[in-house]
């Protein structure tokens, strides 16, 4: 849009219908020149700015140009040395009303509610992890109460965030590949972590450009340019990682529990895998207005959820023994885990079955003939034999 066409200038242009213009430096503790109507500004101010534009938002910015218009109304470059000394407030309504939303007052339209739903999260993540969740609702406190935004503790957020968000993708494909379950180790491991690696690096890299290298005017979407798509296809290749890890560990179990404990914790995972490459192509048909709340509102609350899940899911009581840490010099948890193994289960309600058969023989032994049955069958070879024996010796006694 044109300014100028639109623009009220007294002397230049008297049929503007917006009144953009302000004409500095403004005298000391007097209304700038362009404020011809003292009621309109904001007591204890030199200008004021009315946005009457209530039923449609829009993106608006102030713009500083060292020009002004001359004797025939021309923009006339101004070369003169001035030193501008200024403070202005940005806010969503009137100042003097008291009645104002706090979250809505000092934020932009794309970034309201934001400060709510961080709130909501520092409640549910009370529990788990309230000292760092205060941290990052820090800066929505100040720029709530003051206005004034503290541009490093939110870009530090963003980063936390993301590299919250690469270690459990991290966690996830490690437990899908059997680490803490089957004690498998060594194969892809280079490969797994080169591309884990590449796609933090990404993701880092697409947020400092974002945050750095982008300008507040421009309709910067991260996942909308190149970086952001590369970002997106790691993403894909981790998914399909994970299901391929997931896969080959469900093969070589064969407990019933542990089965139905990796499918669980599959189907849950992978809801949170798929749920950024979706809504960030929604997002692409969203308007800028109301884009970042989208994103950050499904981010938190999927990592909630997941987060909740895992907690759950990995909680000693529920996941014992289905996730357990080998050591070279300790196999005792591992054989009671297997010794619950399907084949191990059936054969052991065999042999009980046929030592109730012969238990009316048994009655009749002494001390040294009592008959025990093997805590495991894993070497089910040398009880059949021992079992023959001792019915052999049954046979020639009677």
């Amino acid at each position: 849009m044109d300014v100028w066409l639109e623009a009220y200038d007294a002397r230049c242009h008297d049929t503007g219908r917006e009144d953009f213009l302000r004409h500095i430096p403004c005298p000391v503790d007097q209304l700038c020149v362009d404020e011809d109507n003292p009621a309109n500004v904001i007591p204890q101010s030199q200008l004021t700015y009315a946005i009457k534009d209530i039923n449609n938002p829009r993106f608006w910015y102030l713009s500083l140009v060292a020009c002004g218009l001359n004797a025939s109304c021309g923009w006339q470059y101004s070369g003169d040395d001035i030193k501008v000394s200024y403070h202005l407030t940005l806010v969503n309504g009137k100042p003097p009303a008291k009645d104002h939303d706090f979250f809505a007052y000092h934020f932009s339209c794309e970034q309201q509610d934001v400060g709510e739903l961080v709130l909501v999260c520092l409640l549910l993540y009370f529990f788990l992890l309230l000292p760092l969740q205060i941290y990052a609702t820090y800066k929505m406190i100040i720029m709530g109460a003051s206005g004034k935004w503290v541009a490093w503790v939110a870009a530090a957020g963003q980063i936390c965030t993301l590299l919250c968000e690469a270690v459990f993708l991290l966690l996830l494909v490690l437990l899908a590949r059997g680490w803490s379950v089957t004690a498998a180790t060594g194969q892809h491991t280079v490969g797994l972590y080169l591309i884990w690696g590449s796609y933090t690096a990404v993701t880092l890299v697409l947020c400092t450009w974002n945050l750095v290298m982008v300008s507040p005017m421009e309709d910067s979407y991260q996942y909308g340019a190149w970086l952001g798509i590369f970002a997106l296809v790691l993403r894909g290749v981790l998914t399909v990682w994970y299901l391929w890890e997931l896969r080959n560990t469900m093969l070589i179990q064969h407990h019933p529990n542990t089965l139905h404990f990796l499918l669980q914790l599959g189907a849950a995972s992978l809801v949170w895998l798929v749920y950024l490459p979706v809504v960030a192509l929604v997002a692409l048909q969203v308007s800028p207005l109301w884009r970042p709340k989208l994103l950050q509102g499904f981010r938190y609350t999927a990592d909630f959820l997941a987060h909740v899940f895992m907690a759950y899911t990995l909680y000693p009581r529920q996941s014992h023994p289905y996730v357990i840490l080998a050591t070279p010099e300790d196999h005792c948890e591992e054989l009671d885990f297997l010794d619950q193994a399907p084949q191990v289960l059936h054969r052991r309600a065999q042999r009980l079955r046929r030592g109730d058969q012969r238990s009316s023989l048994s009655e009749g032994l002494g001390e040294n003939g009592d008959m025990r049955v093997p805590y495991t069958d894993l070497l089910d070879a040398e009880e059949t034999v021992q079992f023959e024996r001792f019915s052999g010796t049954l046979e020639s006694g009677g």
